[in-house]
């Protein structure tokens, strides 16, 4: 493991951790929701492909700060 210190990443590790574990717990459910505020008609379509990217965008972050705190030595 290489340890590069504080550079920001632990600063965002640990301010995102918390939605992380949201996003990735209730991940199958918001995508739910978002199909069904579409059949609803709350949302167009548009906004629920923009949703879905950004729920899917976040799941892939999370994983990807994880990976970045475990190299930093956090």
């Amino acid at each position: 493991m290489a340890y590069i210190g504080k550079n920001g990443s632990d600063a965002v590790f640990f301010a995102l951790k918390a939605v992380c574990r949201v996003v990735n717990r209730y991940h199958t459910k918001l995508d739910a929701a978002i199909d069904q505020a579409v059949t609803d008609g709350k949302i167009s379509s548009g906004q629920a492909t923009a949703a879905h990217a950004f729920v899917d965008s976040a799941v892939v972050t999370c994983a990807i700060f994880q990976l970045v705190a475990g190299n930093s030595g956090i």
